[in-house]
């Protein structure tokens, strides 16, 4: 009667082991879908940071091109 409590308890152990191991993948998965996410969103976020960062730069050039083309139809 020992011997069946005590396979019924390793087999036991060896259940919870395994659930706890299949626990631990899931988790890990988990974390790298979400670091992969967080990556995606950082590297969209600099990009829209880098257009946004052009689109003022382009939208300076053509303020200062028209200042000057009224400071020179101004002049004439």
């Amino acid at each position: 009667m020992d011997a069946l409590k005590i396979e019924e308890m390793e087999k036991m152990l060896k259940e919870a082991q395994l659930e706890k191991a299949r626990l631990i993948e899931s988790r890990e998965r988990e974390t790298q879908a979400r670091k992969l996410m967080l990556e995606e969103e950082r590297r969209r976020r600099e990009e829209a940071e880098k257009r946004l960062q052009e689109e003022t730069v382009h939208r300076q050039q053509l303020i200062e091109k028209e200042v000057k083309m009224r400071a020179k139809n101004f002049s004439q």
